[in-house]
């Protein structure tokens, strides 16, 4: 572990022993081994160890979303509530076929059937995948949703031989799907636009107009560098560049991205 690392957990240990009395040793000693394996899996990569209310914010948001969400995690997890299960499933099935609609695929069976087919496979990962709780259940779950569904959509322009182009476009969103490609989809749809508007402010320019044409225009990549006379790889540098300093923004605005 790296020094950094090394001081982060040392905070975490520190702050965890302030809260027992608060929470109660039971609880406190679960929500452990949970922020161990996030630190370990750089989920608390932007916390610099200066800002201790950042870390302390991050701690909190754990724990309450391990109350919140053990319960159901348990059930899904390891009873494998047959119920449970068929509510989730028709969950993540909406989450794919609004995925591929997104996409642009057309409101067909067809696209209804692959859509499930991705879900399904989202659900075997679901089943052994470790939540950090650090985000909200149905976020996560429409990020695992997504990387299936990008992984489909992949391997499909391979199988069919679509021109090497179009699929630089999935294969590089399908790798850096594990970033934050949809951090701002997410955030649109909920009540935070002026706040990603007077962030986008903060950031430079290239990276910005990137921004906007992705998520304000609904530009595909490829329109996006016709548009600004680059190429698509260079695209996607300022489109993931501007997220991670979109990320730092809102970090200490107090919003949690890692979702």
């Amino acid at each position: 572990m790296n020094s950094h690392n090394d001081e982060l957990k040392i905070k975490i240990e520190e702050f965890l022993s302030t809260l027992t009395h608060r929470y109660g040793e039971e609880l406190i000693s679960q929500v452990k081994p949970i922020l161990a394996n996030n630190l370990e899996h750089h989920r608390l990569d932007f916390y610099d160890g200066g800002d201790s209310l950042q870390l302390d914010e991050y701690i909190v948001t754990v724990i309450n979303n391990y109350s919140l969400w053990h319960e159901f995690l348990f059930s899904v997890q390891i009873e494998r509530d047959v119920t449970v299960w068929e509510s989730l499933l028709k969950k993540l099935i909406h989450f794919a076929y609004q995925y591929f609609l997104h996409k642009n695929f057309d409101s067909s069976p067809y696209t209804h059937e692959i859509a499930e087919e991705c879900a399904t496979k989202a659900a075997e990962a679901i089943l052994l995948a470790q939540f950090p709780y650090d985000s909200s259940f149905d976020a996560w779950a429409r990020r695992i949703v997504q990387f299936k569904c990008l992984k489909f959509m992949s391997e499909e322009m391979q199988k069919r031989k679509i021109p090497a182009d179009m699929q630089v476009e999935y294969d590089e969103e399908l790798e850096n799907s594990a970033e934050t490609p949809d951090m701002l989809e997410t955030l649109l749809e909920g009540e935070l636009r002026s706040t990603i508007e007077a962030a986008l402010k903060q950031i430079p320019e290239s990276r910005r107009n990137v921004i906007i044409m992705r998520y304000f225009e609904e530009l595909p990549p490829n329109e996006i560098a016709k548009k600004i006379g680059k190429s698509i790889d260079a695209v996607y540098s300022l489109h993931f560049n501007a997220l991670q300093d979109l990320r730092k923004i809102f970090i200490k605005t107090g919003i949690i991205l890692n979702e």
